[in-house]
Formats: structure tokens, C-alpha cells, sequence
């Protein structure tokens, strides 16, 4: 793989990256510059409903999305461990595979889903994203998809890699158990509604949405002259 990647980056006339991380990487693996950083663009697919459970007492609903992958099993190990148990938010976990970890990960506060076709209305239903990931490349689609669907996400510095510009008004960072779970009780204090941050949803759509993704590609394209 190695190989081919460096006959890729000696014959190609222009380099695109996803974030200045992966433009290091090429520079220092291939001796190439990135000629764009692209970020990562979703579709938007907000949809703004009265999902959200009429809960009667403070519970906060937090929210974790991924599928069974590796680096999202070992970060939910860690939170279940070390974060969990001093809190007292609820958590729902969900996502292709999650359901296979059901018997390890359920708990009175904890919910575990497998795959569902339809992601919008558990967003909708939660206060805020948890994204406890230690190890993986490039960018995490699901930080850009929670920021989509207007939500805080406290998450480690891996889960905001290549995303420029973020700020603790809807992107907390948290690198070790202290910090999540002062993060977590803190917004457990708060009394406004947590259910959608316009600040989240700002930035998707200056910075992840399909238009301004494209809007960088077309300014690439005009500067080396191909349209």
C-alpha cells in the first residue's frame, strides 16, 4: 500500500488532502505539498421536529454514533470505565454492530442500539454527542454529522482533527477522564435547553456542508486553470 501510495504522489499533478495533518503526513512520507485542503462535506439532512422526549426530571441524553469499529470500541470501554459511572446524564449508544456489545455495555443508564435507517430522530432526542476516540486517521464524518443536526459534541482532540476553527460553545475538548466529566456535569447544571446549538450548525455549514466544500473545490479548479 505504502508503495502504491508514493507512485500515486510522484505521478500526480495536483494533491488533496483532508486537513493539515494529512498534508504533513504527505510532506514528510512522499516530500509532496497538498495542493488543497478539502475537508470532509455531508449532506445535509437536518430536519428540525419535536422528537425530544418530554423527560420530567434534568436527565441529560447523551448520545455516541458509530459502527463497531475498533477505535469506537476501545473509547466506549474507556468511557464506560473511567466517565460512566460519574455522571448522572443517560447515554445511548448506536450504530452497525453496537448490538453485538449489548450485554457488555447495557446498564440502567446506558441503551445500546444496533444499525437504524434513520439517524434523525435519536439526534433530535439528544442533549449532546460524546466522541471519547484515542486512535484512527484523517476526519471523523461524525463530528461533522452531529454538527449537522445543531449538537454540542465533547469529544478528544483525535475526534476534531481537521476541523479548524472549533470552540468550547459547541465543541468541548476532553482528553482524560477528569476533563469529560467535569464537561458532563457542567451541562448537567445547565438549565437551557441543550437540544440544539446554532453554533454547531454554523459551523457545519460554513465549514462541512456540501456548498462550502464545493464552493473550495471551484476556487481549486479556477486557479489551475481548469475552468
Amino acid at each position: 500500500l505504502s508503495f502504491n501510495e508514493y507512485l500515486i504522489s510522484k505521478y500526480s499533478d495536483f494533491h488533496v488532502v483532508l486537513n493539515e495533518r494529512d498534508a504533513i503526513l504527505l510532506r514528510k512520507n512522499y516530500g509532496k505539498d497538498a495542493d488543497l485542503i478539502a475537508p470532509i462535506a455531508i449532506e445535509d439532512k437536518f430536519r428540525r421536529e419535536p422528537f425530544r422526549d418530554k423527560v420530567k426530571d434534568d436527565t441529560r441524553l447523551a448520545l455516541f454514533v458509530g459502527t463497531s469499529f475498533f477505535p469506537n470500541i476501545e473509547g466506549l470501554r474507556w468511557y464506560l470505565n473511567r466517565v460512566k459511572p460519574y455522571t448522572n446524564d443517560r447515554l445511548l449508544i448506536v450504530g452497525k454492530g453496537m448490538d453485538n456489545y449489548k450485554s457488555e455495555f447495557s446498564s440502567e443508564d446506558v441503551e445500546v442500539l444496533g444499525f437504524v435507517d434513520d439517524l434523525a430522530e435519536l439526534y433530535n432526542r439528544a442533549d449532546y454527542v460524546i466522541m471519547p476516540i484515542f486512535s484512527g486517521g484523517g476526519m471523523k464524518t461524525k463530528t461533522a454529522e452531529a454538527f449537522m443536526y445543531a449538537k454540542t459534541v465533547l469529544g478528544t482532540k483525535e475526534a476534531f482533527e481537521g476541523y479548524e476553527n472549533v470552540n468550547s460553545n459547541f465543541a468541548i475538548e476532553c482528553n482524560d477522564e477528569k476533563e469529560f466529566i467535569d464537561s458532563v456535569n457542567i451541562i448537567m447544571r445547565q438549565k437551557q435547553n441543550m437540544n440544539y446549538n446554532p453554533f454547531a450548525r454554523s459551523y457545519y455549514l460554513l465549514n462541512n456542508s456540501l456548498d462550502s466544500v464545493m464552493h473550495k473545490w471551484q476556487s481549486f479548479f479556477v486557479n489551475i486553470g481548469v475552468i
